[in-house]
């Protein structure tokens, strides 16, 4: 297997202590959380509307998902706000409730960890790295890690903090700190893990350093690695008395 790519845009990277705490966003680095929402999409497609599921999914993520991560608003009511802005009737709004037995919940509930996402936590953990969680989520971090336990992953896991417990959603600098703070680590003693561009540039401004997940960086992480059980391997050859970009 080839090594993990190791990218360095700062050189002040060269001059950062090495890594003590390696904090997840679990959605896409953990888990697929895209199942229920994919199962909307093709339930609304079914009553008629054509879109895809980028452009199905764009609002909710953008407008009416948020308040509900910050615990501003139940998650049922920005639900069925989301439906009628689809231009959904009262009825096929009523059927779609009928055919969801957990409307109240998350539309990532009910997600299963992707593959070799154990055996890597656990190799991980031999490393004797903290490992944390940071996540948008309408379930506080409590919640959050009863969700890892059920997936089997919990236990590799210290502090989890999300949306809600914060009031803030990523990229805010706020949360950032605080889980680093959480995990017993400085900004810069972090690497956040994530495969969304707006929230590994939300950690560097914050001062973590970065990885990203099944996903080229753009500028936006430090380093890249195309699965989770990479990880390990990258920071074996990235970490020493320095942690130093490979030439």
């Amino acid at each position: 297997m080839s090594l993990p790519e190791c990218k360095s845009p700062a050189p002040a990277l060269e001059d950062w202590p090495p890594p003590t705490a390696l904090i997840f966003e679990p959605a896409g680095v953990l888990y697929d959380a895209t199942p229920g929402r994919r199962w909307l999409w093709h339930l609304v497609l079914r009553l008629g509307l054509r879109t895809t599921y980028e452009d199905f999914i764009r609002p909710w993520d953008a407008e009416f998902l948020p308040p509900v991560l910050r615990g501003e608003r139940p998650y049922s009511a920005a639900l069925h706000d989301f439906l009628a802005s689809l231009g959904l009737s009262a009825a096929d709004q009523i059927e779609i409730a009928a055919a969801m037995p957990h409307c109240s919940q998350p539309l990532d509930a009910g997600v299963r960890p992707l593959p070799g996402v154990r055996r890597a936590l656990a190799r991980l953990a031999s490393l004797r790295f903290s490992l944390a969680v940071l996540s948008d989520s309408s379930l506080p971090g409590c919640e959050l890690k009863e969700h890892l336990d059920g997936l089997g992953l919990g236990n590799y896991f210290g502090p989890a903090l999300t949306s809600t417990d914060l009031g803030t959603t990523k990229p805010q600098p706020h949360n950032y700190l605080a889980i680093a703070a959480a995990a017993g680590a400085a900004p810069r003693q972090c690497l956040y893990l994530s495969t969304r561009r707006s929230d590994l540039l939300g950690a560097r401004t914050s001062g973590l350093r970065t990885v990203a997940v099944e996903v080229t960086p753009s500028g936006t992480a430090d380093f890249s690695i195309s699965s989770l059980g990479q990880l390990a391997d990258l920071l074996r050859t990235c970490r020493g008395e320095s942690l130093r970009a490979a030439a």
